[in-house]
């Protein structure tokens, strides 16, 4: 019984999952089909209200809305027309809760990555379905972060800055109104990474514990077994991720590899991000010719 309620869970996860990335996909491409006009129109009129964005989303989508759109057209259709009373102000209290938890990515990838952690710890028996799935949402998590840095970076080649293409699609409200400022994109930019070494973590630590693969890292289950296998596997992935190295440890099967080479083109692409940033901080500060 608790098999299936695990394979079901695990599998809306899935189904879910596919589709975020199908989503993503289609966001990085308007990003770099239709963000430079949509930047244009936006800094030659800017909306004042949420209405007025999403009018110019809406005037720009192309058949397809970007990230800050979606969640405003689901919270309008489902979750602010309902009539007032008790069930109605639940029912959408929920909504907001599901449509905050599953919908935003950063989100999700935490609730994916807490809910692996927890079928590590307490629901191994050896089953290979809940194994495969396990895994697989695990390096859905790596390969999703990868895609999040891609389009941080189309929207740097579109705007030289990406928390201001948050800001533009509706996802940053700040009661002082948006200030150009670098400690924004430092905040995107540790968002990023932070998310970069969780996920990762999270795979090595599946992969080790389901299918073996990585060397010197300890396969205990219950808590204490757990909680020393994530120990282990975070301090291999820092260990990489600084470029110092740990010959101890290493990976020893095909799974385990794969998911170390995502872990490399993650880091790569944080690096390069981090550049832009950097580049775009500085030509922003250079005074006008």
């Amino acid at each position: 019984m608790v098999d299936l309620a695990l394979i079901f869970l695990l599998g809306i996860y899935f189904l879910w999952a596919v589709v975020k990335s199908i989503t993503m996909i289609r966001s990085i491409y308007w990003a770099a089909q239709h963000g430079g006009k949509y930047t244009e129109d936006f800094k030659s009129d800017p909306p004042e209200t949420e209405l007025q964005r999403y009018a110019l989303l809406e005037e720009n989508s192309a058949g397809f809305f970007p990230f800050g759109a979606k969640s405003y057209k689901i919270r309008v259709l489902f979750l602010e027309n309902f009539e007032d009373g008790a069930w109605r102000r639940r029912t959408r209290r929920l909504g907001k809760i599901l449509l905050a938890n599953f919908w935003q990515s950063g989100r999700f990838m935490l609730l994916v990555g807490i809910t692996v952690e927890g079928v590590n710890t307490f629901g191994f028996d050896g089953s290979p379905r809940i194994a495969y799935l396990v895994v697989i949402m695990a390096l859905w998590s790596v390969l999703y972060n990868i895609m999040l840095v891609v389009e941080a970076l189309a929207w740097f080649v579109m705007v030289r800055s990406y928390a201001f293409a948050y800001f533009m699609l509706g996802s940053i409200k700040s009661d002082g109104g948006w200030r150009e400022s670098s400690v924004s994109e430092l905040l995107v930019l540790g968002t990023l990474l932070a998310f970069s070494i969780f996920n990762l973590t999270v795979a090595v630590s599946s992969i080790k514990l389901w299918m073996g693969g990585f060397k010197s890292i300890s396969r205990g289950s219950g808590f204490s077994g757990e909680v020393r296998r994530f120990v282990q596997s975070l301090y291999y992935v820092l260990a990489n991720m600084t470029t110092v190295g740990d010959g101890d440890i290493s990976p020893t099967t095909s799974m385990a590899r794969f998911s170390i080479m995502l872990g490399y083109a993650s880091q790569l692409l944080i690096i390069t991000f981090s550049v832009a940033l950097l580049l775009s901080a500085v030509s922003r500060d250079e005074p006008a010719s």
